[in-house]
């Protein structure tokens, strides 16, 4: 396998387990509800996966590695874009500052009116609030926690207030130290400078190809 597979092969499986990981062991099982800018960064990591799924099947067809790139660029844009509203509405919670809260629905509006949210509403239907990712233990759950969530999320005795979690996702949680939106961001950020250097590495030797990708993807950016 080349070095160029490889590496839109390891892109597509960042962006699975980071999927991955926000439903299956955050929302599911640790029982962190998603909020609307939640589902849509999810939706922004579903779209780079499938455009590392199209570089990676078909390495050398010049069209398709354009595609690959508008759809990377655009996920990557679109992902940072709703992180980074995240970001601000998190410190306004922190702030109390209630004109800082807006811009959160339980109705997510996906690009060109994709109903995803109905098609796959336990991945892409919002239940939480934007800036609160502190997890929410169901009645019935509470008392059946195993070792490992009570780990994270706290137990009932203690009224679930000394889990890892239990103020939130945080890299570094005893510190309070980068939150789930700015995670985000820096990953989004280091996606957006690797892609930046492959497409001028890959435009310079496809010039037509890489104008067209650059143009499309600019349009996407700027309206969808």
């Amino acid at each position: 396998m080349s070095c160029a597979k490889s590496l839109w092969l390891a892109l597509f499986a960042l962006c699975v387990l980071s999927l991955c990981y926000a439903h299956f062991f955050l929302q599911e099982y640790l029982f962190m509800r998603p909020c609307e800018k939640c589902v849509l960064v999810r939706f922004a990591f579903c779209v780079i996966a499938l455009g590392a799924f199209v570089a990676f099947i078909a390495p050398q067809d010049k069209l398709l590695k354009a595609l690959a790139f508008v759809l990377c660029a655009w996920g990557v844009a679109f992902g940072a874009k709703h992180s980074l509203a995240l970001h601000h509405i998190q410190q306004a919670f922190k702030e109390n500052n209630p004109f800082g809260v807006s811009g959160c629905s339980h109705a997510p509006h996906f690009p060109f009116g994709l109903p995803l949210d109905t098609i796959l509403p336990s991945f892409f239907r919002p239940n939480g609030v934007c800036g609160l990712d502190t997890p929410i233990i169901p009645a019935e759950n509470a008392l059946n926690l195993s070792a490992v969530q009570r780990f994270f999320v706290g137990s009932v005795e203690n009224n679930f207030t000394e889990g890892f979690y239990s103020k939130g996702w945080f890299l570094l949680p005893q510190f309070e130290f980068i939150s789930m939106p700015q995670a985000c961001l820096l990953l989004f950020g280091a996606l957006a400078l690797a892609l930046g250097v492959g497409f001028v590495v890959w435009g310079k030797k496809n010039l037509s190809y890489a104008l067209c990708a650059f143009v499309v993807a600019f349009g996407l950016i700027c309206f969808a």
